[in-house]
């Protein structure tokens, strides 16, 4: 039995169908992004014992070829068990092979 090829409108819908998908994809992960802040520490609230609690001052961001990570904190009670001032993680170009 022949194959029959397929009518051009087939792959245009296929194409396009693909094309919004991706386009829905990125604007999916643009909102995370975002709203991360909000999420994240729910979230981590799920994972971590009941009387520990993570706050987050801000959002990550990128500036420079860097990723800026926001100021956040960790504490149980009234107690605060880790602090941190936000930071930057970047790649360093040098010899792998090390």
């Amino acid at each position: 039995m022949p194959l029959t090829p397929l009518p051009f409108g087939t792959f245009r819908r296929l194409w396009r169908n693909v094309a919004l998908m991706l386009v829905l994809l990125f604007f999916l992960l643009l909102a995370l992004w975002l709203s991360l802040p909000r999420w994240l520490p729910m979230l981590a609230e799920w994972a971590l014992p009941t009387d520990v609690h993570l706050r987050l001052d801000g959002r990550p961001g990128w500036r420079q070829g860097a990723l800026r990570l926001p100021a956040f904190s960790l504490t149980r009670g009234g107690c605060l068990w880790l602090r941190s001032d936000g930071g930057d993680a970047t790649r360093r170009a040098g010899d792998s092979r090390k």
